[in-house]
């Protein structure tokens, strides 16, 4: 379910950077829990999974596909 949802979100708020694609709003991990229907640490422990194999990158609340493909290779 993350996964689909940051690919959904990267579709609709993500803005082409260099190193990869924003998702150009503040979320807080309790609201990306909240859209997954998942707690916060759950949430976070996925987040940092996929921080951990280099699909993305989070900094100051905002999040950063920096792989597509390999993201979205987990749907």
């Amino acid at each position: 379910r993350m996964t689909g949802t940051l690919l959904d979100l990267a579709r609709q708020y993500g803005v082409t950077t260099p190193g990869g694609t924003r998702i150009d709003i503040n979320l807080t991990n309790q609201e990306l829990a909240n859209l997954i229907g998942t707690t916060r640490e759950t949430a976070n422990r996925i987040l940092n999974d996929f921080r951990k194999s280099g699909v993305l990158e989070i900094e100051r609340q905002k999040i950063t596909i920096t792989n597509e493909v390999r993201l979205r290779s987990w749907l």
